[in-house]
């Protein structure tokens, strides 16, 4: 019908504290499973960790990650930027709003879609195939659909 449904990512959560002091909360930020408030921030982590998650098929570490291309190779360093300061531990260290968010994932796709048009020129042999691409406007549309959601809940 033309709008996005979004669940509440609580639906994944398992509740609670390990015992080594990590959330079970599969994308909850770290403040938020400590049960000290949230905001955008928050909601800006957990798209993070699901991006994270879906890059290197495994959850962010809440203390701290290791880049994606870690484990990736075909992550693109830009990506990595992104993708560890939407999972920052400190809030204060994260994409302040999700409009800015959206627009560095959207300012990403844009770099990303020259470098593969660029290489499209060159005579050599075809690189291996890109991923990263359909990811970043995946992630940049639920940026969106969950700005315009926390805009409507603030109304």
């Amino acid at each position: 019908k033309g709008h996005a449904k979004i669940p509440t990512f609580a639906l994944a959560s398992r509740g609670g504290f390990a015992p080594d002091g990590t959330s079970l909360h599969d994308y909850d930020a770290p403040e938020e499973a400590q049960g000290l408030g949230s905001d955008e921030r928050s909601d800006i982590y957990s798209v993070g960790a699901v991006l994270f998650e879906m890059l290197t098929t495994r959850r962010p570490n809440p203390r701290g990650a290791a880049a994606p291309s870690a484990s990736n190779p075909h992550v693109v360093p830009e990506l990595d930027a992104v993708v560890l300061k939407s999972i920052a531990p400190n809030p204060a260290s994260r994409f302040q709003s999700a409009a800015v968010f959206a627009s560095e994932l959207r300012t990403l796709a844009t770099l990303v879609e020259v470098r593969e048009a660029a290489d499209d020129t060159d005579p050599g042999p075809p690189p291996p195939p890109k991923r990263g691409v359909g990811v970043i406007v995946a992630v940049a549309f639920l940026i969106a659909a969950l700005a315009g959601l926390w805009w409507l809940a603030r109304q």
